[in-house]
């Protein structure tokens, strides 16, 4: 998993050197009880494969990728807290562009 974020936007890409398990990737993210739509499978420049999810749903997927992984330790934790705030940073721009309107 690799992350991009800017004032915008959390980015989510997938990238790894078996195109069968990101094929399993996809069908997860295809089953995950949010909607996170994602482009096609690229060819890497170091050989492998990735692809990347739509920025826009970028903070739901990252909430819930790390949902429970404080516990789990799933994740490193300096990865969740950088990309938590990312995700916090994102919701507030938005919030303070709109108005503060849901």
């Amino acid at each position: 998993m690799c992350y991009k974020s800017d004032a915008n936007a959390v980015g989510i890409s997938v990238v790894h050197d078996d195109e069968a398990l990101l094929s399993t990737v996809r069908d997860q993210l295809d089953a995950a009880p949010i909607h996170a739509p994602y482009g096609d499978l690229n060819e890497s420049s170091s050989g492998g494969y990735w692809f990347g999810v739509d920025d826009d749903a970028g903070p739901a997927l990252g909430e819930w990728l790390y949902e429970g992984s404080d516990e789990s330790g799933l994740f490193a934790s300096q990865r969740r807290r950088k990309t938590r705030k990312s995700i916090e940073r994102v919701r507030e721009e938005g919030d303070a562009g709109d108005g503060g309107q849901p």
